[in-house]
């Protein structure tokens, strides 16, 4: 298996509205430098994670569904099945 290694940069960021990471272990991130005109960064609601030392934002799952139910592709329709079933879990 070949691993390539890049740095993300703001210049990248700039010509791409998505930039999906995807690391050896099978999890993906998306990066999003911009979220189109529905919804604004400030209206999202997230959760504050700690790894190896450093705060991430993440979306909160509801705010991910409420994103996803407004693209009309149908790639997310599994999506949505996962992140229903998620907000379901958390809520018990």
């Amino acid at each position: 298996m070949t691993i390539v290694f890049f740095e993300i940069t703001y210049p990248e960021l700039q010509n791409y509205p998505v930039i999906r990471y995807g690391s050896e272990d099978g999890f993906y991130i998306d990066i999003l430098a911009k979220i189109g005109t529905a919804f604004k960064y400030e209206d999202l609601k997230f959760e504050e994670i700690n790894i190896e030392g450093h705060t991430i934002k993440i979306a909160t799952a509801d705010t991910l569904y409420k994103i996803e139910e407004k693209t009309f592709r149908a790639v997310d329709k599994n999506v949505l099945i996962f992140l229903k079933e998620l907000i379901k879990k958390r809520k018990k």
